[in-house]
């Protein structure tokens, strides 16, 4: 977008950053909102658009299982990959906002899977115990945690543009042929 400067916008995740967006939701939580930040929104994940930007901002959200959440009404970037998920400022409200987005039996008793290794064997500490924490969150409200193996985890980043590339281009091929002068160059160049 405009105005976009990485290095000002991004806001480094910790304490003082989660501490300051339920301040502010806990100022908030009582008055109507006209203007300004929502308190949920439902965006769309295909290769880490919810979950990227959530991360960096100090906010939830997830990409949800495939299929669990319809993306009926949507555009695609690929159908194979594209999901929709929660974004909100806390873990209780995303699994909230899910609950109410899953069509008649809700969170309760959905399983979430738990990777082994992969994308814990980095991770920071900090950002380790908040996981842990929204974790529990999520079985206190009813779902059930269970490990799982992912030995081809590392192979994902090479598998997500053989899938993607041309479902990408098969969806907009039509509309780049009449209307290509709306694509960006760097749009176009892929």
């Amino acid at each position: 977008p405009a105005g976009f400067q990485p290095e000002s916008n991004l806001r480094p995740l910790g304490a003082d950053v989660i501490d300051d967006a339920l301040q502010r939701r806990e100022i908030h939580r009582d008055q109507p909102r006209l203007f300004g930040p929502a308190e949920t929104a439902t965006a769309t994940d295909g290769g880490g658009s919810i979950r990227i930007p959530a991360s960096l901002c100090g906010i939830v959200g997830f990409k949800p299982t495939y299929g669990l959440v319809s993306t009926e009404g949507v555009i695609p970037l690929s159908p194979s990959l594209d999901h929709c998920g929660p974004m909100t400022w806390t873990v209780a409200d995303a699994a909230l906002m899910l609950d109410m987005t899953i069509p008649d039996e809700g969170i309760k008793g959905l399983r979430i899977g738990i990777p082994r290794s992969h994308f814990f064997e980095r991770v920071d500490a900090e950002v380790h115990s908040a996981v842990q924490m929204a974790l529990h969150t999520f079985e206190k409200l009813g779902t059930q945690m269970v490990a799982v193996d992912l030995p081809s985890a590392h192979l994902q980043k090479d598998v997500f543009p053989r899938i993607a590339g041309p479902e990408v281009y098969a969806y907009h091929r039509p509309f780049v042929e009449k209307h290509r002068e709306l694509y960006g160059a760097d749009v176009l160049s892929r």
